[in-house]
C-alpha cells in the first residue's frame, strides 16, 4: 500500500481541478486499498453519499475503478498510471474546449480568444503583468527583449511577485539578454525543446497557449483563456517542465 501522497503530488492534482476532499479520499484509498463508500465514511467523517459524488469524480478522471456488487467498492489505480491517466483527461477536456472555440460555439468558448502574432503576445503580457498577485510562469524560445517589457517585468517583480522563465535555446547572442533577466531577479531555467509551444500563465488565473512557426517565429496565433481548469492544466505543464530544466546563473 501507498504511505500517501507528497505535497509535490497534491499540488499536481489540485492543479488538474481536484478538490481538497477528492484529494483526500483518494490519498484514503490509496492507503487503505478497496472501500465502498460506507467505510469510506468511516474514515472520513462524511455521509456515504458524499463519497459516492467524489468516487465518482475521481473515476471520471481515470484515478480510481469500480468494482460490480453490492455495495460498490473503489479502487486506486497504481499512483503512476493513474496520475498520468488524469493528467490525459484534462488534456482531453481542454482539446474539446479549444475545438469549441475554434468553431465559433458560445458556451465554454466566452472564456477563450485567439489573437494572431508575435508582438500582440508581448503587448498582451505587458497589459496583463500588473494584475499577476503571485506569480508569472513563461516557457519560450528564448528570451524577449524591448523596453516596454523590461519596465514591465522591473515593476512586476518590485512588487514582489514571482516569475519563473523556462527557455528551449540559449545562444551566444541571447547571453546579455540572460543577464538582463536575471539581474532584474527573474527566476530562469534552461530545457532544450523544439521550437514552436510556447506558455504564459499568470497566476492560476490566466493562460496564453501560443503556437509557432518552427521556422518563422514571427508567424504564431496564440490562445488566451481564464477557464480556471484549463489553466490549471497548463501550469501542471509547466511545473513539470520546470522541474526537468536547469538552474540558469548571471
Amino acid at each position: 500500500m501507498q504511505k500517501g501522497l507528497t505535497l509535490k503530488q497534491i499540488t499536481y492534482l489540485r492543479e488538474l481541478g481536484l478538490s481538497k476532499e477528492s484529494i483526500k479520499l483518494y490519498e484514503l484509498l490509496l492507503q487503505k486499498g478497496r472501500l465502498s463508500a460506507q467505510q469510506a465514511a468511516h474514515f472520513t467523517g462524511d455521509h456515504p453519499s458524499a463519497e459516492y459524488r467524489l468516487f465518482y469524480g475521481l473515476e471520471e478522471k481515470d484515478l480510481i475503478r469500480r468494482y460490480p456488487g453490492r455495495p460498490r467498492h473503489f479502487e486506486a489505480l497504481p499512483l503512476l498510471e493513474g496520475l498520468s491517466a488524469a493528467y490525459t483527461d484534462t488534456q482531453n477536456d481542454l482539446k474539446k474546449l479549444l475545438r469549441a472555440a475554434a468553431s465559433g460555439s458560445t458556451n465554454p468558448a466566452e472564456q477563450v480568444r485567439i489573437i494572431i502574432g508575435r508582438q500582440a503576445v508581448y503587448d498582451l503580457y505587458i497589459k496583463m503583468a500588473p494584475e499577476a498577485k503571485r506569480e508569472i510562469c513563461l516557457y519560450s524560445i528564448g528570451i524577449a527583449y524591448s523596453q516596454a517589457l523590461a519596465d514591465s517585468q522591473r515593476q512586476v517583480l518590485k512588487r514582489g511577485v514571482r516569475v519563473r522563465h523556462v527557455v528551449q535555446e540559449r545562444k551566444a547572442s541571447n547571453y546579455h539578454i540572460t543577464e538582463k533577466w536575471l539581474r532584474l531577479g527573474v527566476k530562469l531555467r534552461y530545457l532544450k525543446n523544439p521550437r514552436g509551444y510556447h506558455l504564459t500563465i499568470f497566476d492560476d488565473n490566466n493562460a496564453i497557449v501560443t503556437f509557432s512557426d518552427p521556422c518563422d517565429t514571427e508567424n504564431r496565433i496564440s490562445i488566451v483563456t481564464d477557464n480556471q481548469a484549463v489553466v490549471g492544466i497548463f501550469l501542471a505543464q509547466f511545473n513539470v517542465l520546470w522541474q526537468e530544466a536547469l538552474d540558469m546563473h548571471a
